[in-house]
């Protein structure tokens, strides 16, 4: 069984800790985020705006991005209306933004789920 890890707080005042960075400026950081809400609100084009902004490296509304490579996994769309969502957002598309709309099931083992 693993112990709990401590630090005390004299330690932790003084201990440089790396902040996070953020993929949006104070928004989203980088790693896995979720994003959900209700049907139909619109969150399949503020994330296909998100992923532009990203892949381009261009603020979002007036929060500056950092620039990466981008994976969108829109699974519940196809081609066809990605390819009509982006002609309806921008005419100029980064090579460094990339879909796919199926994806394999990835193994899940118990291991997954044990503490590191």
């Amino acid at each position: 069984m693993q112990q709990l890890q401590t630090v005390d707080a004299d330690t932790l005042l003084y201990e440089p800790i790396e902040k996070p960075s953020f993929v949006v400026d104070g928004l989203i950081p980088t790693g896995l985020s979720l994003f959900c809400g209700s049907q139909k609100i619109g969150k399949s084009w503020l994330m296909l705006k998100l992923c532009l902004c990203v892949s381009q490296g261009i603020p979002l509304w007036d929060m500056q991005t950092l620039e990466g490579d981008v994976l969108y996994l829109c699974l519940e769309d196809t081609f066809c209306r990605i390819q009509d969502r982006l002609f309806r957002l921008t005419d100029e598309a980064s090579g460094r933004l990339h879909f796919a709309v199926a994806s394999c099931k990835l193994p899940v083992t118990r291991r997954s789920y044990r503490a590191a």
